[in-house]
């Protein structure tokens, strides 16, 4: 998630511990919020922006500091180790094929939904742009008959239940798609 906030220095010239080091205006940081996954912060930790004020760029910084909770599946090992986690937190596993390749970072919208729905589910990521054809991942997108709709998120069944299959990658539509797990 990610707010905006303005902060009036003639109404309320105070200013938070976080933000003491501001001299000028206007000044735009990002406020990372105690207890990040992966993070031990003892309280908010405030990192200053210096880059353009073209919406690009800020998207760009913004997304640079979105925590992740996707797990990267490519091979037998690290599917088996999402299997364990998901099993192990009794939580659904939905798998995300996308058109990227293994070194592309994971995309914002899915970083977003495997920390919004990090009690719910388990997001695995499954980068088929450049695999071989003899690939388990390519593989795996011909088992869930995926190659011809990327990306495709698939909600794993429980029990003798079918997959469902997520096409429509607006928020929108993957938050009405995932809220009913």
């Amino acid at each position: 998630m990610i707010g905006v906030a303005y902060w009036d220095a003639d109404a309320l010239p105070e200013m938070p511990e976080e933000l003491r080091g501001v001299n000028s205006t206007p000044s735009i940081f990002a406020l990372l919020p105690p207890g990040q996954p992966g993070e031990h912060l003892a309280r908010w930790l405030a990192i200053e922006y210096g880059g353009g004020r073209q919406l690009d760029d800020l998207i760009s910084f913004a997304t640079k500091l979105m925590p992740n909770l996707a797990a990267s599946l490519d091979d037998e090992h690290s599917w088996a180790e999402f299997e364990r986690q998901t099993e192990e937190r009794e939580i659904r596993q939905v798998i995300a094929f996308v058109n990227k390749t293994e070194r592309a970072p994971t995309p914002a919208v899915l970083r977003a939904l495997s920390v919004s729905f990090a009690t719910k589910f388990g997001l695995g990521v499954v980068y088929l742009h450049g695999a071989r054809e003899d690939s388990l991942r390519v593989g795996w997108a011909r088992r869930f008959d995926v190659l011809g709709s990327l990306p495709t998120l698939i909600v794993l069944p429980r029990g003798d239940s079918s997959p469902v299959r997520c096409t429509r990658w607006t928020p929108a539509h993957l938050w009405d798609c995932l809220s009913g797990i």
